[in-house]
């Protein structure tokens, strides 16, 4: 009879472990790890990007998108209907399911005012000069852009 004792005994000692390990409750998780660096520091030993300064003036006009007034490069036209989702100094961002309206009337009011093809950096990008402006055009369904800065960038938006 004293093995019965026993045997119970380690049998309860085994389920309340086995309890222990497969409870309910939630692990608790472990501390993620970050690292930080201070806001307009740089790090030692990381190569550190080059400061480019791209000089020359920008020519740009405001023309009537739908209901909104949208900066342009100068002589650039959009499509009445497209739908411009963000307009700035330099840039412009459009939503068009159909990019093909917006390719056709960037590319037909970039050649009426001037303007040479200087880089295709994809099929879905080309890089426009003229009017003292580099232009990068880029158009895909549901997402045109069309962003500018002074001719010297012309290399750096040939870049993509």
């Amino acid at each position: 009879m004293r093995m019965r004792p026993a045997a119970l005994a380690v049998t309860v000692v085994a389920a309340l472990s086995l309890a222990a390990c497969t409870g309910s409750e939630e692990p608790t998780p472990a501390p993620e790890v970050t690292a930080s660096a201070p806001v307009g520091g740089t790090q030692s030993g990381l190569p550190q990007p080059e400061e480019e300064a791209f000089t020359g003036e920008i020519q740009t006009e405001v023309i009537k998108v739908g209901p909104m007034d949208v900066t342009v490069p100068k002589g650039m036209k959009l499509p009445e209907s497209t739908i411009v989702t963000q307009s700035e100094q330099s840039a412009v961002m459009m939503i068009d399911e159909d990019p093909q309206p917006v390719i056709d009337s960037i590319m037909s009011s970039a050649a009426d005012a001037g303007y040479e093809i200087y880089a295709e950096p994809s099929e879905d990008q080309t890089v426009f000069v003229g009017h003292g402006n580099a232009v990068l055009f880029t158009a895909i369904p549901n997402a045109q852009i069309l962003t500018w800065g002074p001719e010297s960038m012309k290399d750096v938006l040939a870049e993509g």
